[in-house]
């Protein structure tokens, strides 16, 4: 089996959030299962600096069309590294080289040719794949970055030499980005603005890049079992919840996986000690390490709750920063790491957190050791999201045998177990959920948690439930497969 995937950001030579470490990860774990795996991304300013190895292919440039403008894309290829998976950069210095990937970090304000810039994008990598013979059976595409994928394939590219069986399977990661223009956009897409309506590409007056992959590709995924349901409701569904529920047959939800290699507590360079599922006696140097390294006071028997992410509404920190006069109150030590474009938030964050010195520590901005080093130091981590396709935090936390207090929504509800004296001595509770977006709610699990961690025997067998849980990218990687094999039955 031949797979194509097509994203705009793969970890780890581009990243802004959950979307590369999928497309990067589930790559790798695809490859492992011996299935053929080509990755096609823009070529942005920063990622040829990591690159193990960069070999320019095809001499003459790809010629493309956008509306009445020629433009032209150059290849080269590299691999993910230390991994065989070839990645192929679509050049084009116009559209990549610049600061960002999506926002310019000046103004803060999304690009204002995004749709041109991934209309472009989809183009090329078809255009690549079709240059190439590589004639792979599945092209999976993500987000509404490569939303028009699928409409590609079943017009300007159908019956194409070079992209063999080409099924298409699109993936959502977050419904809440849905790559919304001005329907004069329609322009730049090289198809006809018969494609512009309800059914198709139109959304509430505006051209909507993601509803493209939504109605176009043969398969759909997302991130978890209970999103998949979610969308299909008006409340999470934002707008295209009538879409997700004609396509529900299609619509499969599969939870993300974590990188073994990356997040491995018995390898991690970024930490003080290493520590194992069997023997867990290296967090507590963790711990010292990271009261230390924040300036909390010294104190093994107090347990310190962490919290990294994005500073958006999404993640829940907003609740958080309600709830931190009532958590100081209580016998722990707070560290929040967050990074993001709300200032506002940060500033209302470092504030709390200079009221509370030696109890309360933040940092703004985003540090991947310092990340890793609060996963393995804390004792527990907050994921209190409004809502979560799926969620990698939880899943990095229980890596490291650090408990998730989580809000019960999309992937946090498939993937966190609430505790309860049965389900612990079963061997089945991972953490602790509550139910209702409010500050009543939120403080009562981490009220429950720290009466669980006063009994030490019980937090203890807790700790050994989340480290031994498998949330590698292998189980997922073989639900993919099996999505791939059956849309190539039908």
């Amino acid at each position: 089996m031949k797979i194509v995937q097509i994203a705009s950001e793969v970890a780890p030579l581009a990243k802004t959030g959950g979307l590369a470490d999928v497309a990067g990860s589930l790559s790798t774990a695809l490859a492992g299962l011996g299935i053929e795996t080509t990755v096609f991304m823009p070529q942005y300013r920063t990622v040829i600096e990591k690159c193990e190895e960069v070999v320019p292919v095809m001499m003459e440039p790809l010629k493309l069309k956008l509306g009445n403008q020629a433009r032209e894309a150059r290849l080269v290829r590299t691999s993910l590294p230390g991994t065989d998976v070839r990645v192929y950069l679509v050049r084009s210095d116009p559209f990549f080289y610049r600061d960002g990937y999506y926002v310019d970090p000046t103004s803060g304000r999304d690009y204002g040719d995004n749709c041109e810039r991934f209309a472009f994008f989809c183009q090329a990598a078809l255009s690549a794949v079709e240059a190439l013979d590589l004639e792979p059976d599945i092209i999976h595409s993500h987000d509404w970055q490569t939303g028009l994928v699928p409409l590609y394939l079943k017009t300007l590219h159908a019956g194409r030499a070079g992209l063999g069986r080409g099924k298409s399977v699109f993936t959502i990661h977050n419904m809440a980005y849905q790559g919304k223009f001005p329907q004069e956009c329609m322009d730049f897409l090289g198809v006809g603005r018969e494609y512009y309506n309800w059914k198709q590409l139109e959304s509430y007056g505006e051209l909507c890049l993601l509803k493209g992959g939504l109605v176009f590709a043969d398969g759909l995924t997302t991130v978890s079992p209970t999103y998949a349901r979610q969308i299909q409701t008006q409340e999470f569904g934002r707008g295209l919840d009538g879409v997700m529920r004609e396509r529900s047959g299609d619509l499969r939800g599969i939870i993300n996986g974590l990188d073994d290699a990356e997040w491995n507590p018995d390898g991690d360079p970024h930490l003080p000690a290493r520590f194992s599922a069997r023997n867990l006696s290296g967090k507590r140097k963790c711990k010292e390490r990271l009261q230390k390294e924040m300036a909390l006071f010294p104190s093994a028997g107090t347990p310190i709750i962490g919290m990294v992410g994005r500073m958006v509404e999404q993640k829940g920190f907003d609740l958080l920063l309600q709830c931190v006069d009532d958590l100081m109150t209580m016998d722990l030590q707070l560290v929040v790491l967050g990074g993001g474009d709300e200032r506002w938030l940060a500033d209302a964050f470092a504030a709390k957190a200079n009221s509370f010195r030696g109890r309360f520590s933040f940092y703004y901005g985003f540090d991947e050791g310092f990340a890793h080093r609060i996963y393995a130091g804390s004792d527990a981590l907050l994921v209190p999201s409004r809502f979560e396709p799926c969620g990698l935090t939880q899943l990095c936390a229980m890596r490291y045998a650090t408990i998730p207090i989580v809000h019960r929504t999309g992937g946090l509800a498939d993937t966190v177990t609430d505790y309860s004296p049965e389900l612990l001595t079963a061997g089945k509770c991972n953490g602790f959920c509550f139910d209702g977006f409010d500050k009543s709610a939120f403080l009562g699990a981490v009220r429950r948690a720290l009466d669980i961690y006063k009994d030490s025997r019980s937090w203890q067998r807790m700790a050994e439930i989340c480290a031994t849980k498998d949330v590698s990218w292998n189980r997922s990687a073989t639900e993919y497969k099996a999505l791939y094999e059956e849309l190539l039955k039908r």
